[in-house]
């Protein structure tokens, strides 16, 4: 028994017997009725003759076509084949027990028993076999003349539309496209798509196969597929099982694969993306040239289809970076002071800009159960996620230090040891200043960071010794760190500031400096910490104006000041 099924998409399936003749048109008497007025009363029939089905269009105005081929003649069917009226797509059916196509996901087996399409070295990988048809893709964009029919063409085109229309992940594309070449190509058993990866190289992402029974491994050359991606020309072997010039293909003569093409997938900007192959395991039908300029055809589209998905796949991502980097931003930003804490007779200044959404730079006041306050202005070794995360880290270990410490020394020891403990290769620049308000005196350890600048009331500015600064926490765990005392009368400001604002260059490249960090907080008349921070980073932000930022940017000003 054999069967004709619908395989219209807009209706329901439908599984027609052929008894000795089927009548497909649009007249009611037909067997099968397509009210299309681009279908003939009479368009096409099918037929038992001889012991085989034949199909023979009968003079219709638009023409039968036959796995996208014109039906010239009465033409035998074979199991699978593909015939189309119009818009109208039946397939032929030897026998009812034939499966329907299945998807085969790569990967090792599941649960369900699905098998991978793999990737087999030859045995002999410095040749690759002869191939016994070939076409180059490039020219087949340019050439106006080519053995197909415009209307297979069209057809071709106009069915990997349909496959692909609303697809937009890889994961709908690849599967996609290979129910779009099983359409077009009946006498396909199996399918695969294999995507170049630039960290994993080769990889098999998707595979189909047309019956239960050819469930197995789909093993692939990848001589014959190297090839086809280095030359970017379609190939095509009529029988590859007995061809000689396959001898050294282990890939193709072990698993009975009498004919096969396989043709490169290229994006945009003319670039391998990877390959579709098809084969067949059955000796009564094979491909074509025509086939393969099919192929072709179709695997233009799918190239420019998986090259969007995976640009589709990278905006994805990088929105998701974005949302994550953004969190983290607001994170980062609540673990720093909102407000300097109130302090008598004294006033506090902050300034922070990361030069990414994250940055690695930190600064923190922390109130000691004595009356004394830290200041604290970090600096971790470059910046970005990295960077934050240490300072995250880093944010925790200062006040856990501060509150077991006795001195500020001692304190800065401990976080030593701890940045030290976590064996990392990254360092941590520090600049601890603990301020007794009673006897106005600050306690100050250098940790490999920018000396600070202190402004005394009568415009003296200097930037402290560097003979001061111990090396930055995190290299030797055992380092010990001195403090020195710096006693501060009314009117004097202590500035505490990161490399961001030293080294931010202008748009001719020149650098602010150390030299016009001083100056500028020199040039300030007044001594209130709100006044000489931000006429250091108003100058600063002049200075840069049409340059980017390119490192993170922290500023935290003491003053002490002067009784009304």
């Amino acid at each position: 028994m054999a069967f004709i099924i619908t395989e219209n998409k807009s209706g329901p399936r439908r599984k027609i017997p052929i008894q000795s003749e089927v009548v497909i048109g649009r007249h009611p008497s037909c067997e099968i009725v397509l009210d299309e007025g681009a279908v003939s009363r009479q368009h096409a029939k099918i037929y038992e003759h001889g012991g085989h089905y034949l199909v023979e269009d009968l003079n219709s105005r638009n023409g039968t076509y036959l796995n996208n081929r014109p039906v010239h003649q009465p033409t035998r069917l074979l199991d699978g084949d593909r015939i189309q009226i119009c818009e109208q797509d039946f397939t032929f059916q030897i026998n009812e027990e034939a499966d329907d196509s299945a998807h085969r996901p790569t990967g090792p087996p599941n649960a369900s028993g699905s098998m991978a399409s793999v990737l087999l070295d030859d045995v002999h990988e410095s040749s690759y076999p002869s191939i016994m048809s070939q076409m180059e893709v490039a020219s087949h964009y340019e050439s106006a003349s080519h053995s197909v029919s415009p209307q297979a063409r069209l057809n071709a085109v106009m069915e990997i539309t349909r496959a692909l229309a609303k697809t937009v992940s890889l994961e709908e594309v690849l599967p996609s496209v290979l129910d779009c070449l099983f359409n077009l190509f009946r006498q396909v058993d199996r399918g695969s798509i294999v995507l170049v990866d630039e960290k994993q190289g080769l990889l098999p992402l998707a595979s189909k196969v047309r019956r239960a029974a050819d469930d197995e491994n789909i093993r692939l050359s990848r001589t014959i597929v190297k090839h086809v991606l280095d030359s970017q020309q379609a190939i095509i072997s009529a029988d590859a099982a007995e061809d000689s010039r396959f001898d050294l293909s282990q890939s193709i003569s072990d698993f009975r694969i009498r004919s096969l093409m396989c043709a490169p997938l290229i994006d945009a900007d003319g670039k391998s993306l990877g390959v579709i192959q098809l084969d067949t395991l059955r000796n009564a039908v094979g491909f074509s040239e025509e086939d393969l300029e099919i192929l072709i055809t179709v695997a233009m589209q799918a190239g420019l289809a998986v090259d969007n998905a995976r640009l589709h796949q990278a905006t994805l991502q990088k929105q998701a970076m974005d949302r994550d980097l953004e969190l983290a931003h607001e994170v980062q930003h609540r673990l720093l002071p909102s407000d300097p804490p109130p302090v008598v007779d004294y006033e506090l200044y902050d300034y922070y800009r990361s030069a990414d959404k994250v940055g690695g730079d930190y600064f923190d006041y922390v109130r000691l159960e004595d009356g004394r306050v830290a200041l604290i202005v970090a600096d971790v070794v470059g910046h970005g996620v990295a960077a934050a995360l240490l300072m995250a880290k880093f944010s925790a270990e200062v006040r856990f230090a501060l509150a077991t410490a006795t001195s500020a020394s001692q304190a800065m020891n401990k976080l030593n040891r701890s940045i030290s403990g976590l064996q990392l290769d990254r360092f941590i620049t520090v600049v601890l200043v603990v301020l007794d308000p009673v006897k106005h005196v600050c306690s100050i350890v250098n940790a490999g960071h920018l000396p600070p600048i202190v402004r005394r009331q009568d415009g003296t500015t200097e930037q402290l010794s560097s003979e001061f600064s111990g090396l930055p926490i995190g290299i030797f765990d055992d380092y010990e760190y001195r403090q020195i005392e710096l006693e501060l009368k009314p009117g004097d400001v202590v500035a505490l500031y990161t490399d961001g604002i030293n080294e931010a260059h202008n748009a001719d490249n020149e650098m602010f400096g150390n030299f016009r960090v001083v100056e500028t907080i020199k040039s300030v008349k007044d001594s209130s910490a709100i006044s000489v921070g931000d006429t250091l980073t108003s100058g600063l932000k002049k200075f840069m104006q049409g340059a980017k930022q390119t490192d993170d940017i922290c500023l935290v000003i003491l003053s002490r000041m002067i009784p009304k």
